[in-house]
């Protein structure tokens, strides 16, 4: 029961997130405005995360499940994919060495801030 509820949740976060994206003028993608709601709420200590924890750790179990769909899509269009293939590899390596370079910076960024508060707690 407690998945049940869990997971109700999240599908009202990403339903809500669906509405919202409707409001901008601008494109927004649903999903990562569901996922910036979900920050907030977290942040502002309105969800518990310890109440999400037994949905999301099924999730994160069967993710290799929910990319089965893409997989389908990418040999469905597999002749487009061998046309552009150069572009498809300069645009993966690309974001993957910006990836990188985020993540590399946001360790940098959270240590220094750690260490700060570490120093002005004592």
């Amino acid at each position: 029961m407690k998945v049940i509820t869990q997971g109700g949740f999240l599908c009202l976060v990403c339903l809500t997130g669906g509405y919202l994206s409707r409001l901008f003028p601008f494109p927004m993608p649903a999903s990562v405005l569901s996922m910036l709601l979900l920050l907030g709420l977290l942040l502002l200590k309105a969800v518990d995360p310890a109440s999400l924890a037994e949905t999301t750790d099924v999730l994160l179990g069967n993710m290799a499940f929910f990319f089965l769909p893409s997989g389908v899509e990418i040999l469905a269009h597999l002749e487009t994919f061998r046309r552009d293939v150069f572009a498809l590899l300069a645009v993966c390596c690309l974001t993957t060495l910006l990836t990188f370079a985020a993540s590399a910076f946001t360790v940098v960024a959270v240590t220094r801030m750690q260490r700060r508060l570490q120093k002005s707690s004592k």
